[in-house]
């Protein structure tokens, strides 16, 4: 009887321990923008940045028509969300990316989001700080 338990235990400890392949052709949920961010810098313009950012955020695996040997990609598109300006004739874009998730529920809440801040089409800098700058100049 206890032998048997301990199979059961490790059974279920076991079950619990599997990990899915990664899907090709998609990069690892912290592959972009996470990884990338560093390699943002002022002074950029919107295309170059573009092209280190992904456009996509992959945020992990579910399962494709109740088949538990399929699973397909859930992704957000990125950047999120993008607000637009013109102030003291300076045209602003702030392009906000889902750098991050702070609670999984299915929302994207507004401190899961970093501002990216242009003027003039160049990267003036990011996060909320700068943005708040700008808005109160």
């Amino acid at each position: 009887m206890m032998r048997t338990t301990i199979f059961i235990l490790i059974l279920l400890f076991m079950a619990g321990c599997v990990s899915l392949p990664q899907e090709p052709g998609f990069p690892s949920a912290k592959a972009k923008p996470l990884m990338q961010m560093h390699r943002i810098k002022v002074g950029m313009s919107m295309p170059e940045v573009r092209a280190v950012l992904s456009d996509t955020l992959l945020l992990g695996y579910r399962q494709k028509n109740n088949n538990m040997a399929q699973f397909e990609p859930i992704a957000i598109p990125q950047p999120y969300r993008q607000e637009e300006f013109v102030k003291e004739g300076h045209n602003y874009v702030i392009l906000y990316y889902n750098a991050f998730v702070v609670k999984a529920d299915d929302l994207i809440a507004e401190d899961e989001l970093t501002p990216l801040i242009f003027k003039d089409g160049l990267l003036l800098g990011t996060g909320l700080d700068t943005l708040d700058q700008v808005k109160r100049q």
